[in-house]
């Protein structure tokens, strides 16, 4: 698929030589595209683009209070985002795969909110996760750790749902900052399906 160099914060962009040299775990043969820039340590009141995605992150611990809203419509957002950059594509070719979040199923604190989002996405798609993680590990932004090795050793296929072999991949993330998880996660896809073209999509890149 070859997505739209549109300069419209609404269009994918492709991470291409000039901004992988940012990102040290992107190499030069991975096709990954975002949708937003996200400023770090920019705050809420730093662009729209930084409320969605803060909006978006809001952790589990918040649920229930006032405001958790917001971040029900930045889920709802997001999909109409990638709904739209959809419409032109055959999407149907495509397996869906979201990066697992620090927290692991059964965890309180494990957010969804990629499967969530992939889900409203409003066009024919295969979305799976194909990838579960063994343990909760400690948030990247939280002193964890950003070396995709670690992530690899947590990271396991979930062989139920493989009984209908991808075409081909498209790892979901929500913010672009190293590459660690999609390299981890391309990584342990390549090993169960190595004739499998496997590229990342990112809801935004950190800038």
């Amino acid at each position: 698929m070859t997505i739209s160099d549109g300069i419209s914060p609404h269009r994918f962009r492709k991470i291409d030589a000039l901004l992988r040299s940012f990102y040290p775990h992107i190499g030069g043969n991975d096709r990954c595209s975002y949708l937003y820039d996200y400023t770090a340590h920019g705050g809420y009141q730093h662009s729209d683009a930084n409320q969605l995605i803060l909006n978006f992150k809001e952790p589990m611990k918040e649920k229930g209070k006032p405001g958790w809203h917001y971040k029900e419509s930045a889920i709802h957002d997001i999909a109409k985002a990638f709904t739209q950059n959809f419409a032109e594509f055959d999407m149907s070719r495509y397996t869906f795969v979201p990066v697992p979040p620090s927290a692991a199923h059964g965890d309180p604190a494990h957010d969804d909110r990629i499967v969530q989002m992939l889900c409203r996405i409003q066009s024919p798609q295969d979305e799976r996760e194909l990838i579960i993680q063994a343990e909760t590990m400690q948030p990247a932004l939280r002193d964890g750790t950003r070396n995709p090795d670690e992530y690899v050793k947590q990271y396991r296929i979930n062989e139920k749902l493989v009984q209908a072999p991808p075409s081909m991949i498209l790892v979901v993330d929500d913010i672009l900052r190293t590459g660690a998880h999609f390299r981890a996660a391309k990584t342990v896809l390549r090993e169960r399906f190595p004739d499998v073209r496997i590229s990342g999509l990112f809801v935004a890149r950190s800038i």
